[in-house]
């Protein structure tokens, strides 16, 4: 150990093994940091297809909802229209009950008519034929 080739092989022995660690630390450096690139690009393009698919379903999610609103108009309208059919009706109801007051007071009208002329034919009756036909 004393001499000097020993020494000068100790050193070239450490310097070798320190170099090939040093290698080696690098090459696994840039494996490792070229690994996370690659996975970084490709969970970015899975993101940017996710975000994409998301966009496609919201652009879906707006047509069934302007469908939705379209839908919800026309429901409007038709209410609009039952109501004003629902007043027509009401309107008609009540020209009914007038026809039938107009109508029953002509009824009544003819009633009295009849009585009265009922009374009338019994009264001839009496006259025509005497009193025993009454």
């Amino acid at each position: 150990m004393t001499e000097l080739q020993v020494w000068v092989l100790i050193a070239v022995f450490s310097a070798a093994i320190f170099a090939m660690i040093g290698i080696v630390t690098t090459s696994f450096n840039r494996t490792l940091t070229s690994a996370i690139g690659g996975l970084r690009d490709r969970m970015d393009a899975k993101f940017e297809s996710i975000e994409a698919r998301f966009g496609a379903i919201d652009a879906r999610f707006d047509g069934i909802n302007a469908r939705f609103e379209m839908i919800d108009r026309r429901s409007e309208a038709i209410d609009r229209r039952f109501e004003a059919i629902d007043r027509s009706f009401e309107a008609m109801a009540a020209n009914f009950d007038g026809l039938r007051r107009e109508v029953n007071g002509k009824f009544e009208s003819i009633d009295v008519k009849l009585e009265n002329m009922d009374r009338d034919v019994q009264a001839l009756s009496r006259r025509v034929f005497g009193s025993e036909a009454g």
